[in-house]
């Protein structure tokens, strides 16, 4: 499967975060918002790379730790941590990110694909130089496997079940 974010044109925005020490970017078109560090719903039994749910407007979107899901060493969120809310395939998710660092122009010149077996599910889709340092720019579609993907919607869907049932009782 080809991502839309496979590619890099000159005149795309990339927005640059942290996580656990690395320097990472994604396109900003897949980015909807910047969200501080908020209090989170921790339903039982959640998956390690999940680290709880945002009430977003009453829409809850499941905030998904990229330490952990790239076994990198786990950072504690604090009041500096943001969460990037980036466009799913059914539904927005949430990536729990050290701190966002930048938004950046960049030439096509910067850009080095990177073969899709070299980082799990393919999720890195290209290193861009920007003076001395290396972005490693993440596809938002390739950073969940479809099983994962799918649990994740269907904890989603239970949750949200569970706020309407409680509204609907309190009404």
């Amino acid at each position: 499967m080809e991502s839309s974010t496979a590619t890099i044109h000159p005149d795309r925005k990339l927005l640059s975060f942290v996580v656990a020490g690395h320097t990472c970017g994604m396109p900003l078109e897949c980015v909807s918002e910047i969200v501080p560090m908020a209090a989170l719903s921790h339903p039982p039994g959640l998956p390690l790379i999940l680290e709880g749910f945002l009430n977003l407007g009453g829409n809850f979107v499941p905030v998904i730790r990229l330490d952990r899901l790239f076994s990198l060493p786990e950072q504690i969120p604090g009041l500096n941590t943001h969460l990037l809310i980036v466009h799913g395939k059914d539904a927005p998710n949430a990536l729990l990110v050290d701190r966002v660092e930048e938004l950046l122009s960049i030439p096509v010149d910067a850009v080095a694909p990177v073969r899709q077996e070299l980082s799990f599910n393919g999720c890195v889709i290209a290193e861009i130089q920007v003076g001395d340092k290396i972005i490693h720019l993440i596809s938002p579609e390739r950073v969940l496997l479809e099983q994962e993907a799918q649990r994740i919607n269907e904890l989603r869907a239970i949750v949200q079940q569970r706020l309407q049932n409680l509204e609907t009782e309190q009404t």
